[in-house]
């Protein structure tokens, strides 16, 4: 018997708010980050933990984060959305980017990154203005910015269907075949 293991794993991200005045033992330092892979077809959840240089969880109550996926040949800001919040006091958060987000996206490489935004909110609250935001690193090498690959349909394209209408005698199987060996 066949068997075919499937997996369904969070795809969780650790990212570090200010690794240089964090880092206390060398042991803890991430030297490089993961690429991470995303798929047009469907809904991608991608989790963050915040961390700090002990690998503990940081409490980012109080700021705003926000994802944005970059166009790695042009550095064009493809998508800028906020990341909803697990629980802030252990600094978990993820970001959904939607079907729709990715539908007139090419498959390819891009880059994403993770901002980190305190913000002041006005009277309407849609409106504000951002008091102070700094990036989120990924590695103890001071990688603000990561690899993402998105990746074609999970679902498959269909083909157009074709159509026979005509056929063709290629062979006549009815006739006997005799083979004449001439020297």
């Amino acid at each position: 018997m066949l068997i075919n293991s499937m997996y369904l794993y969070p795809n969780v991200v650790d990212a570090y708010p200010n690794p240089a005045s964090t880092w206390t033992n060398e042991r803890f330092r991430m030297p490089y980050n993961r690429s991470l892979k995303i798929y047009r077809s469907v809904d991608n959840r991608i989790d963050f933990q915040l961390r700090n240089g002990d690998q503990k969880k940081f409490n980012f109550t109080g700021s705003y984060l926000v994802f944005k996926l970059i166009n790695k040949e042009n550095n064009d800001l493809i998508i800028e959305k906020d990341c909803s919040v697990d629980d802030a006091s252990v600094g978990r958060l993820y970001v959904t980017i939607t079907e729709a987000e990715l539908r007139d996206l090419e498959p390819g490489f891009y880059r994403y990154s993770l901002v980190k935004e305190t913000r002041s909110f006005l009277d309407g609250l849609d409106e504000y203005t951002v008091s102070s935001s700094g990036p989120l690193y990924f590695d103890s090498q001071y990688g603000a910015e990561a690899d993402l690959e998105v990746m074609g349909d999970v679902s498959g394209l269909p083909y157009d269907t074709i159509t026979v209408d005509k056929f063709n005698k290629l062979v006549d199987y009815d006739v006997p075949v005799t083979s004449s060996n001439e020297e």
